[in-house]
């Protein structure tokens, strides 16, 4: 049996998007599966459309969401004189002929057949054009296209996903494979590609369902065998709609740029149509290479839930090492203008890791960590709060009970807290509040003791004199 070789296919109009993202994933988790081929081709033929800024926008997504290729990247626009040879040799064949009808005309019968409740396919009328009638018309200045003669059958393919899909052809019409700037049609260019690639799968969005059967009869007339069809499901929003922005839904750069990690946005999209047998909603890329199943995609739609997004992102955050979290949000923290080096390795660490329960991106980071970074706390909103009677005996008694510490762990530092608490006849609540209003400027943040300890004895004592200070201003 020969190896499995399946093609991601991008067109570079615009950046990679979510479905596009899990199409690849799905071919990737299918081709490692089975021990196959990954290709990557751009379909970049489109020159109104595309562009350089989006195929690089596409590599990078690709390679930092950890999806990797065996051969490619191929670009269609470097392959034309291919797609030239075989389009004279089938219209040498008698397979295709060319067609001088122009965009208007064919508008204005598109929308005629509408009108009447007909399906708008091309009439056929250039298919017995003589030799005069076509130079008439180059006279005139008309283009031709090349269109393929379809003819009146029934196309029937067994789609991986879905089963047997039956295809009435006389409801397609016959289509251009050559526009008539003689760049290569999508469908044209695909077909040529796949065989000569040797594709055996092709894994792709049943959006292209309806251009299979056109495919099927390129193959034919091409003289090549037709790979297996897989077609996903469509993502749709939690309004059943079709998936956009308004849902929450962006390009994989901007996932990217708010603090998604690679990982949960992964094992988010692999759950998109698939199932795993065990049910585990948590998978690395790993362990589903080595569960996927073509056969186990859904050919319901799936729907997009960023909450459920958000969710999975946090747990692969609190799961992550703190020194790997820390490298990930040293660029978020520096995009605040946030000077990191103020911090060594470890301290910097600690920060991270006193925070990290709260983040659900990483860009979160820069709000929860903003008073590490100041020179001296703000009281402004918080003097009410912050200078009670009671809160100015803890402040007075705070900085000899820091400086008495032998070690400034968990243990001591709360143990210290508590004695003040005792010693003044307060609750622990009437205690912690002033001290971390005083240190920090905020009312509420990470646990007291951890902000106490990445401090130190010496700026705990500079922020308590600078509160009681700050009382006479």
């Amino acid at each position: 049996m020969s190896k499995v070789r399946v093609r991601f296919a991008p067109s570079p109009t615009g950046n990679l998007h979510l479905g596009s993202a899990r199409t690849a994933l799905f071919n990737y988790l299918f081709v490692k599966s089975v021990d196959g081929v990954n290709i990557l081709r751009v379909e970049d033929t489109d020159f109104d459309r595309s562009a350089e800024v989006y195929v690089e926008n596409i590599l990078e997504g690709l390679k930092w969401l950890g999806i990797n290729y065996d051969e490619g990247p191929f670009y269609q626009s470097q392959r034309l004189e291919i797609y030239k040879k075989y389009a004279d040799k089938i219209l040498k064949e008698g397979h295709v002929y060319k067609c001088y009808c122009t965009s208007e005309e064919l508008e204005e019968r598109r929308k005629v057949a509408l009108s009447l409740g007909k399906p708008p396919r091309y009439d056929g009328r250039c298919k017995k054009l003589t030799p005069e009638q076509m130079k008439k018309f180059e006279a005139e200045g008309r283009t031709a296209t090349i269109r393929f003669e379809v003819g009146d059958r029934v196309i029937k393919f067994n789609d991986l996903v879905r089963g047997e899909v039956k295809f009435d052809c006389s409801l397609i019409g016959d289509f251009v494979i050559i526009k008539s700037n003689g760049t290569p049609a999508y469908n044209f260019a695909a077909v040529i590609d796949d065989a000569l690639m040797k594709i055996t799968h092709v894994v792709r969005g049943e959006d292209h369902i309806s251009n299979t059967p056109k495919q099927i009869l390129l193959y034919e007339a091409l003289g090549f065998t037709p790979p297996q069809f897989a077609h996903i499901s469509m993502i749709l929003g939690p309004d059943r709609t079709k998936l956009s922005k308004r849902h929450g839904a962006k390009s994989v750069s901007e996932f990217m740029e708010e603090g998604y990690l690679k990982e949960a946005l992964l094992n988010f999209l692999m759950l998109l149509s698939w199932s795993p047998k065990h049910d585990q909603e948590i998978l690395s890329l790993d362990k589903a290479v080595k569960l996927f199943k073509l056969e186990d995609l859904s050919k319901s739609p799936s729907v997009f839930d960023i909450e459920k997004l958000q969710w999975m992102n946090g747990i692969y955050i609190r799961h992550l090492p703190v020194k790997d979290l820390t490298e990930r949000c040293i660029p978020f923290m520096k995009q605040a203008q946030y000077d990191v080096n103020k911090y060594a390795g470890r301290q910097l660490e600690e920060i991270v890791d006193s925070v990290k329960d709260n983040l659900i991106v990483l860009s979160d980071i820069a709000k929860y960590v903003d008073f590490y970074f100041k020179d001296e706390p703000d009281y402004q909103d918080v003097k009410d709060a912050l200078y009670k009677p009671e809160s100015i005996k803890v402040l007075e008694l705070f900085p000899n009970k820091i400086e008495r510490l032998s070690e400034f762990s968990h243990e001591s530092i709360n143990a210290s807290l508590a004695e003040i608490a005792k010693e003044l006849g307060l609750k622990k609540g009437q205690v912690l509040k002033p001290v971390r209003i005083a240190l920090t400027g905020k009312t509420a943040g990470p646990e007291l003791w951890r902000v106490i300890r990445i401090y130190g004895a010496e700026k705990c004592k500079k922020y308590i004199e600078h509160a009681l200070k700050s009382r006479k201003m």
